[in-house]
């Protein structure tokens, strides 16, 4: 009897040592598990960001309900900070037609700003082959020096870009969308960023006033 009850004490500490061990390899294994994890991340670093694309959220924006200023006054968009777009005040004749307003508004955006706290978003001495304005939209056909002239990059681009349409949109009334051509050709955008292959509405997203 006695015999049996020191075999039983053995066994149950032969079982519990097993546990014991068991445990313990169990846990040296998780951590080494985390301590691998820990070392990739260490060493790999932060997953590069995706690149972002703007071109689909910022073409065809609905047009602002504040246009025209006035019969006689317009905003024409520059820049001051080289993000955002800036209105410099322009006054013309109030009984100036479509065409022609839309004319001295592109003229303004080319020769630049009057004020030396703005700067020019378009290339100097920019050819205009055409102005068509058909029912509520704008056809403004430049020179190949637009996408020539613009700086490479999402914010040039886009600058550039809306200067036009804003100007254009803001100031014109019954004109809503601007389509722009390069030579006559639609083109799919400036510089790769922003899509130009279809009439686009004001941005006022980048206009800082």
């Amino acid at each position: 009897m006695k015999a049996e009850t020191e075999k039983g004490k053995k066994n149950g500490r032969r079982s519990g040592l097993l546990r014991f061990l068991l445990v313990l390899v169990f846990a040296a294994a998780v951590a080494a598990i985390i301590g691998l994890r820990l070392v990739d991340r260490l060493f790999s670093g932060p997953s590069p960001p995706s690149p972002l694309d703007f071109s689909g959220v910022l073409q065809n924006m609905p047009p602002s309900p504040e246009k025209p200023v006035s019969p006689n006054t317009a905003r024409v968009f520059f820049t001051t900070d080289g993000r955002h777009l800036h209105a410099e005040i322009l006054e013309l004749p109030r009984e100036l037609s479509s065409y022609e307003r839309t004319r001295r508004l592109l003229d303004r955006l080319i020769r630049g700003p009057a004020s030396k706290y703005f700067e020019p978003v378009l290339p100097p001495k920019l050819g205009i082959h055409g102005i068509y304005i058909v029912d509520d939209e704008a056809t403004i056909d430049f020179s190949e020096d637009l996408p020539k002239g613009v700086q490479g990059g999402i914010i040039p681009e886009m600058l550039a870009v809306y200067s036009i349409v804003n100007t254009i949109v803001l100031n014109v009334e019954g004109v809503s969308r601007v389509q722009i051509l390069i030579d006559g050709k639609i083109e799919s955008t400036l510089k790769g960023e922003i899509d130009i292959s279809v009439p686009l509405g004001a941005n006022l997203n980048l206009v800082k006033w």
